[in-house]
C-alpha cells in the first residue's frame, strides 16, 4: 500500500525541532537588535561631536582663554545655534535609541595645547550605578586635585549590557583621557 503524507509523529517531530530551534535563535537575535540600536546612538554622538567641534572652532579663542582650556555646553545648546537639528519639534532635543531618552548629557570642548587643537568630547556624569560601553567618555570629579577628569571605557560585554561602575575595580576599564 502507498503512503500518501506525513504521520502525526512525524508532524509533532518536526515541529518539535522547529521549536526548538526558535528558542535557541531568539537571544542571539535579541542581542544584534541591541548592537545595531547602539551603533545607531554611537552614530548620533559622533554627529553630536562634530557639531561641537565646528561651534568650537568658531570661539576656538574662548575656550583658550578659559580655565582649564575647557568649555561645556549640551545638545540644546547646539540645536538653538543652528550646529544641530532637532529631533523634535517641541523641543531642542535628541533621542537616544537605546533606552528613549534624551541625549542631555555634557558636551565639553577643549583646546588640546600639543595639537594646538580643538576636541570635543560627549561625556556622562560618572554614576556609580549604571552601565557603561566601550568609547563611553565619563567625567569624574576627582577629589584628590578638585579637577574634572575624562575617562574612556576601553571594554565592553554586550552580553552583560555593558560594564557596571560600582566599585574600585571598575576603574580598570577606563583610561584617562583628559
Amino acid at each position: 500500500m502507498k503512503k500518501n503524507g506525513f504521520t502525526l509523529v512525524e508532524l509533532l517531530s518536526v515541529l518539535i525541532i522547529l521549536g526548538i530551534l526558535v528558542v535557541l535563535t531568539i537571544p542571539a537575535f535579541a542581542n544584534i537588535y541591541t548592537g545595531v540600536r547602539r551603533e545607531n546612538l554611537n552614530g548620533k554622538i559622533t554627529e553630536i561631536k562634530a557639531a561641537a567641534l565646528k561651534y568650537g572652532s568658531k570661539i576656538k579663542d574662548e575656550i583658550k582663554d578659559a580655565s582649564g582650556s575647557c568649555i561645556e555646553t549640551n545638545v540644546a545648546e547646539l540645536i538653538e545655534k543652528g550646529y544641530l537639528i532637532s529631533e523634535s519639534e517641541s523641543e531642542n532635543v535628541i533621542y537616544n535609541t537605546v533606552d528613549n531618552t534624551t541625549l542631555d548629557e555634557q558636551i565639553m570642548i577643549c583646546y588640546n595645547i600639543p595639537k594646538f587643537d580643538i576636541e570635543a568630547y560627549y561625556v556622562y556624569n560618572f554614576n556609580s550605578n549604571k552601565y557603561y560601553y566601550k568609547n563611553d567618555m565619563v567625567k569624574y570629579h576627582n577629589p584628590s586635585n578638585n579637577k574634572d577628569e575624562i575617562y574612556k571605557c576601553v571594554i565592553d560585554y554586550p552580553a552583560k549590557g555593558g560594564i557596571y561602575a560600582t566599585n574600585e575595580k571598575s576603574k580598570k576599564y577606563f583610561i584617562k583621557e583628559k
